[in-house]
């Protein structure tokens, strides 16, 4: 009866202590289940040594058949609590993950309209920003044919503001070359061939003249 009352006593020890170190103590400092993203990682391998050392604090000096009886116990409950630590971390790794690309695609949409004037910087910048939004609609679970979907409308749309900066700049011609680009709806391209053509007879009834 002594060995039960011990077992259970530690047990219990166990389970506060875990729930302040899995859910902190109110403060959003504590508790693990307070991480965010990437200060998440690695929290299933924390946990697991937390148990192991906890176990083996709480069951010291108890007799053989005291430990076993608290073994059993907190094996039931490590199993559940890393269950659940398990999904939190792969949640929080997909939204470092998620952040992270969504960064990296803005990122990369001021890089292409800072080298719109190259047309090789210009296509990688844009070859890495879609690389990064077809990765987001794979995290958000969007289909193929949604993707593709994404993929056409991300790149149109970067044509249109690039088409725009070169009209800007006043390179008419860079920016009606634009207008052909597979990505653009019919309609689309007519606007930069309209928005380009009015910018350049607008240039010479201003009396402007070419430097380059």
């Amino acid at each position: 009866q002594e060995d039960g009352t011990r077992a259970l006593d530690a047990y219990n020890k166990l389970n506060e202590e875990a729930g302040l170190f899995l859910n902190g103590d109110g403060s959003p400092d504590t508790g693990l289940y307070n991480r965010q993203g990437e200060a998440a990682v690695g929290s299933v391998h924390e946990t697991k040594n937390w148990f192991d050392d906890k176990i083996r604090e709480l069951s010291s000096g108890m007799t053989d058949n005291a430990a076993a009886m608290f073994q059993e116990r907190a094996d039931r409950l490590r199993i559940a609590e890393q269950g659940r630590v398990t999904d939190f971390e792969a949640g929080q790794r997909r939204e470092w993950e998620f952040n992270t690309l969504k960064a990296s695609a803005e990122l990369e949409q001021r890089a292409y309209l800072d080298n719109v004037t190259d047309p090789r910087l210009r296509e990688e910048s844009l070859a890495r920003g879609i690389e990064n939004v077809q990765r987001l609609a794979q995290l958000s679970g969007k289909p193929p044919e949604e993707i593709q979907l994404i993929t056409q409308k991300y790149r149109a749309a970067a044509v249109m503001a690039g088409a725009d900066a070169l009209i800007k700049q006043g390179r008419f011609g860079d920016a009606m070359a634009m207008s052909s680009d597979e990505s653009l709806l019919d309609e689309e391209s007519r606007e930069i061939q309209s928005k380009a053509a009015e910018g350049n007879i607008n240039f010479w009834l201003e009396g402007g003249s070419y430097t380059d």
